[in-house]
C-alpha cells in the first residue's frame, strides 16, 4: 500500500504560473521535506538536483575552478573529498558517498573511478555523455513510477530537440541522443520532416511548433510550460503520494528558475506563454487535463 502524506501536502502554499511571488524555494522546500519524509522519499526528491551535482564532480575530476553552483546540495571541497576517497580505495563502492546524500547510484563512483584510472586522455564531453546515459538508465529502471516517467519524459524532449537544433544547424546531433531503439534510430537518421515518427510520437510535432519561434527565451518559457502541463496531467490522481510531492518539487524548481531570470515580470510572461501554448499548438491527448481513468496511458510512447 503506498503511504500517503497528508499533513506534509495540506501545508504546501498553492503554486501556478500566476503566482506574483515564489512561496516557497526550492531549497527551503527539501529541508521541509526532510522533516516529513523518510530516507528513502528524500532520496527520491534529490534525484531532481543529481545531474547538476554529477556535473560539478566532473569539474572536480577535471581539475576545473569554479564559482559555486546556485542549489548545489554537494560543495566543492565535499566533492575533492569524495574523488580522494576513490583514488586511495580498491573498491568504489565502499567510498561513503557526500553529505546530504545518503546513498548515491552505484554509477556514480564507477565511472568517477573509471575516469581516475584511465589510462587514455578523453575529453570532459566524451566523460559527461557517459554520466548522463548511465543516469537515465538509472532513473528509467527507478521502483517510483512518476521518477520513471518524469525523466523518460524529460530525456525525449532533450533528444527531440537535440535532433531538430541539429538538422536546422547543420550540425552533427546523433551521439548525442540518449538510449537506443527505432525511434531514436529514427532521430538520428531519418530525413523526414517528423522524421518518419509521425502520430507514432506527437511529442516531435508539438517540440517541432515550439522551434518555430523566433524568439529563444519564449521557446524556454513555452517548453517549461510543457513540462508543467505534463505534470499536472501526469499527476492529476495523485493527492498526497510521493508523486504528488515529487511533482510539486519539480514544478517549485520550474517556477525559482524564472523567479531568479526576472523576479518582477518572469512568471506573468511564463504564465502568458502557457495560454499562448494552449491556443497555438495542438497538444496530443498525452497531455490534456481533463480527468482519465487510473490505468490509461498518461505518458504516451516512450523513446527507448
Amino acid at each position: 500500500m503506498r503511504k500517503e502524506h497528508f499533513y506534509f501536502v495540506a501545508g504546501l502554499p498553492d503554486i501556478g504560473f500566476e503566482e506574483g511571488k515564489l512561496p516557497l524555494a526550492p531549497g527551503d522546500f527539501l529541508r521541509e521535506a526532510g522533516t516529513q519524509l523518510d530516507a528513502g522519499d528524500m532520496g527520491l526528491l534529490r534525484l531532481f538536483v543529481l545531474p547538476g551535482e554529477i556535473g560539478d564532480l566532473i569539474g572536480v575530476l577535471f581539475g576545473e575552478e569554479r564559482e559555486p553552483r546556485e542549489g548545489a546540495l554537494v560543495g566543492r571541497e565535499t566533492w575533492q573529498a569524495y574523488v580522494a576517497s576513490l583514488k586511495s580505495e580498491l573498491e568504489p563502492a565502499k567510498v561513503p558517498p557526500p553529505e546530504p546524500y545518503d546513498s548515491l547510484p552505484p554509477f556514480i563512483a564507477e565511472l568517477a573511478a573509471d575516469c581516475l584510472a584511465s589510462e587514455e586522455k578523453r575529453p570532459r564531453l566524451w566523460w559527461e555523455q557517459r554520466f548522463t546515459r548511465a543516469f537515465y538508465d538509472y532513473a528509467l529502471g527507478h521502483p517510483n513510477g512518476f521518477i520513471r516517467e518524469w525523466f523518460a519524459f524529460d530525456r525525449d524532449m532533450r533528444n527531440v530537440l537535440a535532433a531538430l537544433a541539429g538538422r536546422r544547424a547543420g550540425a552533427a546531433y546523433a551521439e548525442h541522443l540518449v538510449g537506443t531503439g527505432e525511434e531514436v534510430d529514427k532521430l538520428r537518421s531519418s530525413q523526414a520532416a517528423d522524421f518518419g515518427l509521425g502520430k507514432q510520437v506527437p511529442l516531435v510535432e508539438t517540440l517541432a511548433r515550439i522551434m518555430d519561434q523566433a524568439d529563444a527565451v519564449e521557446r524556454e518559457r513555452a517548453l517549461d510550460a510543457l513540462r508543467w502541463k505534463w505534470i499536472d496531467g501526469r499527476n492529476f490522481f495523485e493527492y498526497f503520494t510521493i508523486d504528488r510531492i515529487a511533482g510539486y518539487y519539480a514544478q517549485l524548481r520550474i517556477l525559482d528558475r524564472w523567479a531568479r531570470l526576472d523576479p518582477d515580470a518572469g512568471r506573468a510572461v511564463f504564465f502568458e506563454a502557457l495560454s499562448a501554448l494552449e491556443a497555438s499548438f495542438r497538444f496530443p491527448e498525452d497531455f490534456s487535463l481533463k480527468p482519465r481513468r487510473r490505468g490509461h496511458d498518461e505518458t504516451g510512447r516512450e523513446l527507448r
